[in-house]
């Protein structure tokens, strides 16, 4: 690394009239820099445009209503949980369903939760003034239909999409700098 350091500083990069001083000092930032992103890149890379629903990546997403973003994700037990910005905190409040998912996100009470991230669990909130109900059902024409109702307003509610991954994009996709690899 010390031998690199030199290399660069001898170089046409502008760092001809760095000291050892100097060099030991941009050492020094270096290895912060990739400390930084070493513990960055992990999570960042699991769900790139997907926002976490406490310790999990939001797998889908709707609106219901004018503009109520529901995010939404399933636990390793099968229970789903919804994520709603609460308009007064500008947070993002969780709930969890009642009963395990289906395929067919039958109607079903969602109740807040908090996420611990010491025990990576989802803790129920006693609260039972605020509770939401959400899901799916199908008419006689097999189209599929989605509402949530907050309190006595019912919402309905567009398609579920699911988040696309950016694995790929992060693995192979274009950088904000142009590469410096040889393909020849």
């Amino acid at each position: 690394m010390n031998k690199l350091l030199e290399v660069i500083s001898q170089s046409n990069f502008g760092l001809r009239n760095h000291t050892k001083l100097q060099l030991g000092k941009m050492k020094r930032i270096n290895i912060r820099v990739l400390f930084i992103f070493s513990v960055m890149l992990p999570g960042s890379a699991f769900a790139f445009g997907a926002p976490m629903l406490g310790g999990i990546a939001a797998k889908a997403h709707q609106v219901c209503g004018k503009n109520i973003q529901l995010q939404m994700t399933t636990t390793k037990e099968g229970l789903a949980i919804i994520g709603l910005i609460n308009k007064k905190t500008n947070q993002m409040d969780l709930f969890q369903s009642e009963v395990a998912l289906t395929n067919e996100h039958q109607i079903t009470k969602y109740s807040p939760v908090k996420y611990d991230a010491i025990s990576k669990e989802y803790i129920p909130i006693d609260n039972e003034l605020i509770s939401i109900i959400w899901g799916s059902v199908s008419d006689d024409k097999k189209a599929t239909h989605y509402t949530m109702s907050l309190g006595s307003h019912v919402y309905e509610c567009s398609l579920l999409q699911e988040w696309p991954s950016e694995l790929a994009d992060n693995l192979y996709g274009d950088n904000e700098e142009p590469s410096t690899v040889d393909n020849h």
